[in-house]
């Protein structure tokens, strides 16, 4: 959805007209130009993530009703998230 978005904003040509592209994804312009109007019939998704502490962070999906947030360990090292272990 980023490139499409992208391609929209910037006033750029659809790289593959005809439809035979291997990106795949809706411009979310008409969203970000009127955030109210969502008549498409989908919903939007927010996704964000915090560091409370070293090594604990919560990651979260939010949507127009609900947010759901894990807090997970986080391997510093590797940069992943360690949805095994109890936080």
């Amino acid at each position: 959805d980023l490139f499409p978005t992208l391609i929209e904003a910037a006033g750029l040509p659809q790289p593959y007209p005809d439809g035979a592209s291997c990106l795949h994804g809706n411009s979310l312009m008409g969203l970000l130009l009127h955030p109210s109007s969502q008549k498409d019939g989908k919903e939007y998704f927010a996704y964000s993530q915090i560091q409370r502490s070293a090594g604990l962070h919560g990651i979260s999906i939010r949507g127009k009703g609900y947010r759901f947030t894990e807090w997970v360990s986080f391997n510093e090292t590797s940069g992943q998230p360690n949805f095994v272990a109890n936080v």
